[in-house]
């Protein structure tokens, strides 16, 4: 499943700003606003993302990296939840 695009004006500003930085030599605060933005466009939480990630990233094979996006994140956890804790 493909990121959600979300506020079409919001993509825009967070896409201009990252031109804007790309311009820079430190391209880390790229990075992480690029993650920073998708996760919030698939309404997941930025820093549980990325503290799962790191917790399993040393000892996940390099075929199953993808399941580390933040929308594959989000569909394990929900899967993980019992239905009871699901909200609809």
């Amino acid at each position: 499943m493909p990121p959600k695009r979300g506020n079409v004006v919001g993509y825009d500003v967070a896409r201009m700003m990252l031109q804007f930085t790309m311009l820079t030599p430190d391209n880390s605060s790229v990075a992480m606003l690029t993650m920073i933005t998708t996760c919030r466009l698939n309404d997941v939480d930025p820093k549980a993302l990325l503290a799962d990630v790191f917790a399993r990233m040393a000892d996940l094979p390099a075929s199953r990296l993808h399941e580390l996006l933040p929308w594959q994140w989000k569909l394990q956890r929900q899967a993980d939840k019992p239905a009871d804790q699901q909200v609809a």
